[in-house]
């Protein structure tokens, strides 16, 4: 994700009429699109004096849901959005922030952060408001391990251990690893390039006898999905 240029009005109008009418932010603008350049959405904010303020200041959070049921809105990677304050004086204020490269399987939201100040600077008020949400369609993937078999090695101090991988969202995952852990110990990662939507890989480690084994998919965390938390799978041997 990435901001673009944004913009600021400060119009000098008739104070707010109501305490709903002091603060609110919307979606103004939401494009979906296959390429990241053509995911984008436009959020504008505005905000009213009240009574002895002399500068309004907002600041913009994204908030992102990656599309699965139950994931809460959390706060998107990006860096820290700067405030944005009114000249002195002005009556309304208002201003417009674009991100860019959405990610596909998600909805974003922003939470803006108002503030008033006096004219000396001491703060006065604080608020803030949710938008609604602009949704970017495109599924995600959901990677697990869903079983592993054990046959005997190269030698008696040997093991061949079969994990089978499967994707069983409606995205993609592309460049993730695997890794196998024996008794405690990282017995070895390997990297796979793409598994399709409910696709399936077998992948195969040698490692030593075990009395306890852990599968881990995904175990760089490069890959982000419906379900974070079925990415690991652990028995006795």
């Amino acid at each position: 994700m990435a901001l673009a240029a944004c913009t600021a009005l400060a119009l000098a109008l008739p104070p707010a009429a109501s305490a709903k009418s002091v603060a609110g932010v919307r979606v103004t603008d939401c494009q979906t699109g296959a390429k990241p350049s053509q995911r984008w959405a436009t959020f504008h904010a505005r905000m009213s004096a009240i009574p002895g303020s002399g500068r309004m200041s907002m600041r913009f959070v994204l908030l992102q849901n990656t599309g699965s049921k139950n994931a809460p809105l959390t706060r998107a990677p990006l860096k820290s959005l700067p405030w944005h304050s009114s000249h002195r004086g002005v009556k309304h204020f208002g201003f417009s922030q674009k991100i860019t490269k959405l990610e596909p399987g998600s909805s974003y939201r922003v939470r803006v952060q108002f503030r008033w100040s006096d004219g000396a600077g001491h703060p006065l008020l604080r608020t803030r408001r949710t938008s609604g949400a602009c949704v970017q369609g495109g599924g995600l993937p959901n990677l697990r391990v869903t079983s592993v078999t054990i046959s005997p090695g190269s030698s008696d101090a040997a093991r061949t251990y079969n994990l089978t991988v499967d994707n069983a969202g409606k995205g993609v995952a592309q460049n993730f690893a695997v890794a196998l852990f024996v008794d405690g110990a990282l017995v070895d990662t390997t990297q796979i390039d793409r598994l399709d939507t409910l696709a399936s890989r077998i992948v195969t480690f040698s490692g030593q006898p075990c009395h306890r084994l852990r599968a881990v998919v995904d175990y760089t965390h490069s890959v982000r999905e419906t379900n974070e938390s079925d990415n690991v799978l652990s028995t006795t041997c």
